[in-house]
């Protein structure tokens, strides 16, 4: 079964996938998506659901604070083996929203962890989805059953039409968050948020990590002051020659 959208309905309905990275000391949720779509929800009227991959503790506090952010309702898909790639990630994602009505699903196009940049675009891609990355804005479409897109490259910015139902990597908006409010706080302590056990077991990724090492931090280069155009340029030459650039 496909998703299907609800266009022709008065309410767009939002999906945003996030998955849970461990760190050295502390579990990180990337939120850029469930930004992205409250921005949205202020401009259109819309319902925006969460869905978190995680172990359980740490993944309900993460939809929770969704909730207290602005967004709807929430379900946690319960990760149970760590050592499942990006592929595997997106392949639950996307078994799972098969069953779900959507008009756009959102992603964080700059996860926490590099293994997972992929997981929404790669989820998007299963579905079906006219699918964009890098999203810096979103807003309706001139007609009905489009989205307008602002689309963030490195020389340039593109303007996309997207026919719904459609995927998108949003932008984090550091100099812009969203934060927690009283009402959304008590919605989200009062609210029920659904646990689903995934059977991953039968899964196999694709990547495997065989090696992982830190890189040594690069040493501060010699300021040249109080010396000539002439006497830099040498001590210029000198360097790169000595570090076999030339």
């Amino acid at each position: 079964m496909e998703p299907h959208s609800s266009i022709y309905q008065s309410t767009m309905e939002i999906i945003v996938i996030a998955k849970q990275v461990k760190m050295a000391d502390s579990v990180k949720c990337d939120f850029a998506g469930v930004e992205a779509a409250i921005r949205l929800k202020r401009k259109t009227d819309a319902r925006i659901k969460v869905v978190v991959m995680g172990e359980e503790k740490d993944a309900i506090a993460q939809v929770r604070d969704s909730i207290s952010m602005g967004a709807d309702s929430g379900t946690v898909l319960l990760l149970e083996n760590a050592e499942i790639d990006s592929w595997i990630c997106a392949k639950a994602f996307s078994d799972y929203l098969k069953n779900e009505n959507f008009d756009l699903l959102l992603s964080g196009s700059f996860p926490i962890d590099a293994d997972t940049i992929q997981t929404g675009l790669l989820a998007g891609n299963m579905l079906g989805l006219a699918s964009a990355s890098h999203i810096e804005d979103i807003d309706t479409g001139e007609a009905s059953g489009l989205l307008k897109a602002k689309k963030r490259m490195e020389d340039r910015v593109q303007i996309l039409d997207v026919k719904m139902p459609c995927m998108f990597a949003a932008l984090p908006h550091p100099e812009a968050p969203i934060y927690k409010t009283v009402p959304g706080i008590n919605r989200a302590y009062s609210v029920d948020i659904p646990v689903i056990k995934l059977d991953l077991n039968d899964q196999k990724g694709k990547i495997k990590v065989m090696d992982s090492f830190k890189i040594g931090e690069r040493k501060r280069g010699k300021c040249l002051t109080a010396i000539s155009t002439e006497g830099a340029a040498k001590e210029i030459i000198n360097t790169i020659a000595a570090n076999h650039i030339l």
